[in-house]
């Protein structure tokens, strides 16, 4: 009769790195097309949309921009260059600068 293997030794020496979630280049989550030519606005459907509707005007939303390219947004994920979740802490607000959830800018629903 054959021994068999339990596989543990082999298991015990292999590295095992922490999976990273694939984000889309870009950050549009929904109807990418449409997203990317930027004919739609943010909203809960589209949270990651490159415009934004604020006091009446649209806006282009302020990518990400951190210290470290390999960093991510501590709230939504958001790498280098891609846009924030709608709603994320530390999105900026591309009228006035601050912070979008905020000043003001963002308009509140009822």
């Amino acid at each position: 009769m054959k021994k068999r293997s339990s596989g543990r030794a082999s298991k015990a020496k292999r590295k095992v790195t922490p999976a990273k979630r694939p984000r889309p280049k870009g950050g549009a989550t929904a109807k990418a097309g449409s997203a990317a030519t930027g004919d739609i606005l943010a909203d809960e459907q589209y949270p990651r949309a490159p415009k934004i509707k604020l006091k009446g005007k649209v806006f282009d939303r302020v990518p990400f921009k951190p210290d470290n390219p390999e960093w991510l947004c501590i709230d939504c994920e958001a790498s280098e260059g891609q846009i924030h979740d709608l709603g994320c802490d530390t999105e900026t607000c591309p009228r006035c600068g601050r912070q979008l959830i905020g000043c003001g800018c963002l308009p509140i629903p009822d």
